[in-house]
Formats: structure tokens, C-alpha cells, sequence
């Protein structure tokens, strides 16, 4: 299934979320250890590639509230916790947003330290200024902050991104 995800991923999206969302109500497949983080996380992730962030961050709830995800590496829910973010600044769930992101830094907080991390931590700082100043050609701080984001971070984005944060920045930015 895995292979099967992957490569319609890339190919025939919707042919993907209809293996997912197969998946999701497979009987066998429920007692396999991270089975709802592979179902709920790829589902979210292709909900949104497609524009459909409603049901991307329905996704993401539905994964949030299994015992998998829970026991998941932290790194890992590091990142998808980024990516709610990014979906909420999707949705215009300001207040969720604002909420969350201080949530984020108080979990998260050792983590946000690390060296590993400063794009997350960069990436937070430039979702909390288009959240409170919106997207502008006349805002010259966000639009140099997004700027050397591109310019520094890895040019293709990170593997370890969730929602790949330069294709997504250069979609808000360069459109």
C-alpha cells in the first residue's frame, strides 16, 4: 500500500487519497502499529497539495486523537504541528492559529533550539507575520525574511518537511 500511495502520489493524486481513504476502513489493517499516522498524515498532506485544507486539517485531527501518533517520534509530531499551522494560516483560523503557535513553542520549546530545527523556527516567525500582516508587497521585512528563507534553506525544501515549505512559500510569494 505504501508503494501504491507513492506512486500515485506523484502521478494521479486523487487516485492515492482513494487508496487512503480505502485504507482507512481496512479491518486488517487497524491493528498495525502506525497505521492511522500513514492513513491520516498522507490524506491531510495530498488534501492540502489539492487546495482542500478543510478536510486537510480533518485529517490531521483524526490523527492527533489516536494512541499511534501519540507514541510517534517527537520530531515527527514536531513537524506535523508545523504543517497544522501552515493549513490554519490556509483556512484564516487566526485565533486557532495564534493559539497553537504558542502551544507549539511551549512543547517544542527544546526542540526550537536545536540547530536542526531553525527553519521550522524561521518558518514560524514568517507564518506569524502574514497572520497578523497578511501578504504585501509593501511589507519589506516579511517579504526579505521570506526572501533568505529560500535563499539559505535547501533549495528543494527539507526531506524531513511535512508540507514542503518552499514550494508552498513560492506558491504565496511569487504568484
Amino acid at each position: 500500500y505504501n508503494s501504491l500511495v507513492i506512486n500515485y502520489s506523484k502521478i494521479d493524486i486523487d487516485k492515492a487519497i482513494e487508496i487512503l481513504e480505502n485504507l482507512e476502513n481496512n479491518e486488517q489493517l487497524k491493528n498495525t502499529p502506525f497505521y492511522e499516522v500513514f492513513v491520516y498524515l498522507n490524506l491531510a498532506i495530498f488534501r492540502f497539495e489539492k487546495g482542500d485544507y478543510r478536510n486537510a486539517v480533518k485529517n490531521l485531527n483524526k490523527l492527533f486523537i489516536h494512541e499511534s501518533y501519540k507514541n510517534a517520534d517527537r520530531s515527527l509530531r514536531f513537524r506535523i504541528a508545523i504543517a497544522e499551522l501552515i493549513i490554519r494560516l490556509e483556512l484564516n483560523d487566526m485565533e486557532f492559529l495564534d493559539y497553537r503557535t504558542t502551544q507549539i513553542k511551549k512543547e517544542y520549546k527544546d526542540l526550537l533550539q536545536n540547530e536542526e530545527n531553525k527553519r521550522e523556527l524561521k518558518l514560524m516567525e514568517i507564518i506569524r507575520n502574514v497572520a497578523l500582516n497578511g501578504i504585501s508587497k509593501k511589507n519589506k521585512k516579511l517579504n526579505a525574511m521570506v526572501a533568505s528563507f529560500l535563499k539559505e534553506e535547501h533549495l528543494d525544501g527539507s526531506d524531513t518537511d511535512v508540507i514542503n515549505y518552499n514550494k508552498w512559500l513560492k506558491g504565496k510569494f511569487q504568484s
